[in-house]
């Protein structure tokens, strides 16, 4: 192969899997449009013989946001005969216990108590804050629910229906609480888990990948303690526990199933720094977990890459004007986005000029976003400062 010829073969092949990465993600896209539109928030049955198992709910807290209470009330709403909800703490200072206490007294009703541990063996902080809590609880099957998910009464019932011998894990597709969306920060984050992240989440679990976040979960203690050498332990040294525990799963022959309910995120007004530095996290957590997914997949799946990528592929292998190609790619993300945003939202309420305005500045920063995150192993999340390592695990920076 002679060294001119080199260069002209690099461009070939980008050009051509310009092509098919695009046709791929589209009707990858549509299909996952068609199965949120008969699967996403449909309601379960109001009675079924699944409800009969009682279920922990492990809720860990770490400090306090200006929604806290509102999703703890939420919580207390909860529709289902017997659970018990174990709010986990690694400190006993931490102001979230007095929101604890508080909702102990308020509702003497539900078998709600506090556990207090710091496993300081145990690097991944939410693994460390709800060990002890995963130790004392009663039932086999629990919930693992963030403390910034704001659930429906129902969540649970969702859950547990959605549950099987062959399963071993259901989870909730990530969204966020309508809200009025004041913040620039907030209508981003509105607009990229209604939009990007959404279409992305449902195609990789249509195709049978490890796509679950951490933050609504169902699973069973038994599964865990026999499958793996350490339980909940084995997990301690992933920053992103919630994907490898997903994998685990997936490599022990179960299945990972997904709710018909959102997780609704509810954490107040988000300024665009909060957003910006939450999204750069995870595209960090995404590249040294999956690092060749995310260089080969993700920034031309969507955003400015993928229409300049199409229409760049389209004018050099056809010859045809890449103008009219970029536009129409990315009028099309827009549309296809319109309509998942239709799907998602039952009461959309998010006047059409914000929705245009978070619509394309998230088109033309996500790629951005994608491509800085490479290469770059430090991260920082709740004052703490860690580095990250190819095979997904994290030390703590000193």
């Amino acid at each position: 192969m002679s060294f001119i010829s080199l260069p002209v073969l690099l461009i070939d092949a980008l050009t051509w899997y310009g092509i098919f990465i695009s046709i791929f993600n589209f009707t990858m896209f549509l299909v996952a449009l068609v199965f949120i539109k008969f699967n996403i928030n449909k309601e379960p049955p109001c009675n079924h013989p699944k409800y009969n198992e009682g279920v922990s709910i492990i809720k860990p807290l770490m400090g306090v946001d200006s929604c806290l209470e509102e999703n703890l009330t939420a919580l207390s709403k909860t529709e289902y005969p017997k659970f018990e909800v174990i709010f986990c703490l690694e400190d006993g200072k931490d102001p979230a216990r007095i929101m604890a206490e508080t909702f102990i007294e308020k509702h003497p009703n539900i078998d709600a108590r506090i556990s207090i541990g710091n496993d300081t063996s145990i690097v991944n902080g939410k693994v460390r804050n709800v060990m002890n809590g995963y130790r004392v609880m009663k039932y086999d099957l629990f919930w693992m629910c963030d403390a910034r998910i704001k659930v429906y009464p129902n969540s649970l019932k969702d859950l547990v229906c959605n549950s099987s011998e062959k399963t071993g894990l259901v989870h909730s597709m990530p969204s966020t609480v309508g809200g009025n969306l004041k913040t620039m920060g907030s209508l981003l984050e509105k607009m990229s888990f209604s939009n990007q992240f959404a279409r992305m989440y449902i195609s990789a679990h249509l195709l049978g990948l490890p796509c679950s976040v951490g933050m609504s979960n169902l699973l069973r203690k038994s599964f865990i303690e026999a499958t793996c050498r350490r339980g909940l332990k084995d997990f301690a040294n992933f920053m992103a526990e919630d994907h490898q525990m997903a994998l685990h799963i997936l490599l022990s022959a179960k299945k990972l199933q997904l709710g018909a309910k959102l997780s609704q995120q509810n954490s107040g007004d988000v300024s665009f720094e909060q957003y910006y530095n939450r999204q750069f996290r995870w595209a960090k957590l995404r590249f040294y977990s999956q690092p060749i997914g995310c260089l080969l997949v993700e920034p031309f799946s969507s955003g400015l890459l993928s229409s300049l990528l199409f229409s760049f592929s389209v004018h050099y292998v056809m010859g045809w004007n890449g103008t009219y190609f970029f536009f129409g790619h990315t009028g099309a993300l827009f549309l296809l986005d319109v309509l998942y945003l239709l799907a998602l939202e039952e009461n959309f309420r998010v006047p059409w000029y914000k929705v245009v305005t978070g619509w394309t500045l998230n088109y033309l920063i996500s790629s951005y976003v994608i491509i800085m995150a490479i290469g770059r192993p430090t991260i920082e999340w709740r004052s703490r400062r860690y580095r990250l390592h190819l095979d997904g695990t994290y030390e703590v920076e000193k």
